[in-house]
């Protein structure tokens, strides 16, 4: 069982990246990591509890350049540090299965172009429009907000004029539509947050920012970046391994 727990025996490299052309592994990564969750069971030891880790780029800033599928958090094994990952494809999920990249490079890389792409000629006053039409929207959305209680109050005045599952699905759609402006809100808020008045600033900002903020600057700055795989040599500098949608409007 030992050997099996080797990474290549999944076609893995020891920072859980696949290995390019390795050929037939006798596991796959995901077969590979429930085994020594069983050899843990198994030797009676206690299940080591893993670090919890607030992904920077999950949630659709980041894809597999390959499928386009959107890359997913997560650990080789329990020992691991964290990764990305593109999921191994299902009937219903049409990802590749065939990107993987350490958290620690890729946000790194990631994080230095998008401070560098502030101090490019015209980017820092375009950033600052951007960020002021964050903030126009975020006035109407407030407003949005503040007047959900007179609109359940009008909703609830004609309710005896509404069949039962009409005024069920008006209630719930509006119900839904504060809960998404509100959510929307709390996103703009972090993207007005990020100070911006001088981008040599935001490099030191950036260290010690809470990660919402960092996460409103790469998608103030970014529409997508995409994960290419680790061949031809591209694995030794993580700035070739990505590839960035910049934000222009």
């Amino acid at each position: 069982m030992k050997t099996l727990s080797n990474p290549r025996m999944a076609g893995l490299d020891s920072e859980g990246s696949p290995i390019e052309g390795f050929g037939e592994t006798v596991l796959t990564p995901d077969e590979q990591q429930a085994l020594l969750e069983a050899r843990t069971v198994i030797r009676g030891e206690p299940a080591q509890r893993r670090e919890s880790y607030d992904y920077l780029l999950t949630k659709g800033i980041a894809d597999c350049d390959g499928c386009a599928y959107d890359l997913a958090g997560g650990r080789v094994h329990a020992e691991a540090a964290p990764g990305y990952r593109c999921l191994p494809p299902t009937e219903h999920r049409p990802s590749c299965g065939a990107i993987r990249m350490d958290a620690d490079r890729l946000e790194t890389a990631v994080a230095e172009q998008v401070l560098a792409d502030m101090l490019r000629p015209g980017r820092h006053e375009e950033l600052l429009r951007l960020q002021r039409d964050a903030g126009e929207e975020a006035e109407r959305l407030a407003r949005h907000i503040d007047g959900a209680e007179a609109r359940f109050a009008a909703l609830k005045a004609v309710r005896d004029q509404m069949l039962p599952d009409a005024f069920k699905a008006a209630e719930k759609a509006t119900k839904n539509d504060v809960a998404a402006a509100r959510t929307r809100l709390r996103f703009l808020q972090q993207i007005i947050s990020v100070p911006l008045s001088d981008p040599h600033d935001v490099v030191a900002w950036w260290n010690a920012a809470p990660r919402a903020s960092q996460r409103a600057l790469i998608l103030l700055s970014v529409t997508k970046v995409h994960v290419l795989a680790s061949g031809s040599g591209r694995g030794h500098d993580p700035h070739k391994r990505i590839r960035i949608d910049w934000r222009n409007s």
